[in-house]
């Protein structure tokens, strides 16, 4: 029911935001967040569209809203990504 936003600048403050809200799930969005959040330097591409876990919460890596501006056959990937969320946390896909 809830969304939190974040960016990567301070990964230990997001970590404990992390533990103290304990989402059901998170989507890092780009490269660097994906990277960052699961402290590795896999390839955003090696790495999207698969379930990671961090400190027990689902993390489904996508690439970055601004990519599939510059590069629109990515959205098929994320929506693929998306679906994978839906279906993880029980929510039906209307498409």
């Amino acid at each position: 029911d809830s969304v939190f936003i974040c960016n990567t600048s301070d990964i230990q403050t997001i970590s404990q935001k992390i533990r103290t809200i304990s989402p059901k799930i998170i989507i890092t969005l780009g490269e660097k967040a994906g990277q960052s959040l699961l402290n590795i330097k896999t390839p955003l591409e090696q790495i999207q569209g698969k379930f990671y876990d961090y400190y027990g919460v689902k993390v489904m890596p996508t690439f970055h809203p601004s990519l599939l501006i510059e590069k629109p056959h990515y959205k098929r990937q994320v929506w693929e990504d998306m679906k994978r969320v839906m279906a993880y946390l029980g929510l039906k896909d209307d498409s």
